[in-house]
């Protein structure tokens, strides 16, 4: 297999090639991100919403404002943490959303190749 084929991004409903980036979208589930054709994803995945698959794609305007404002976010969470641990010995819920924050903060998959732009 060539390298130019393990760099192709396969759409997860028909498992064919995207070949432009103006015919990927990203869309999440679960905590998995997943390339999808702009036809695949209209007909398949907009016509259903639940709390682990969203409507909407990541790669669009609201994907980038979660992007910027993510951060932040976790980093007031982590500050909130650590103030709260100050205190005695930490209780254990502060241990689990230490937990939490480095594995869902540093398992994220990112899904990121370079697709022309035609």
């Amino acid at each position: 297999m060539t390298i130019r084929a393990l760099m192709q991004v396969i759409c997860h409903t028909c498992k064919k090639p995207i070949a432009s980036r103006k015919d990927l979208v990203t869309a999440q589930y679960v905590f998995v991100v997943r390339p999808y054709h702009l036809k695949c994803y209209s007909e398949r995945l907009k016509s259903f919403q639940t709390v682990f698959i969203k409507n909407y794609p990541i790669n669009g305007p609201y994907g980038t404002a979660v992007a910027i404002i993510s951060p932040v976010g976790a980093f007031l969470l982590g500050l909130f943490v650590a103030f709260i641990s100050l205190r005695d010995p930490p209780p254990p819920f502060v241990i689990a959303i230490w937990v939490l924050i480095i594995v869902l903060g540093g398992g994220l998959p990112v899904l990121y190749r370079r697709i022309p732009r035609a």
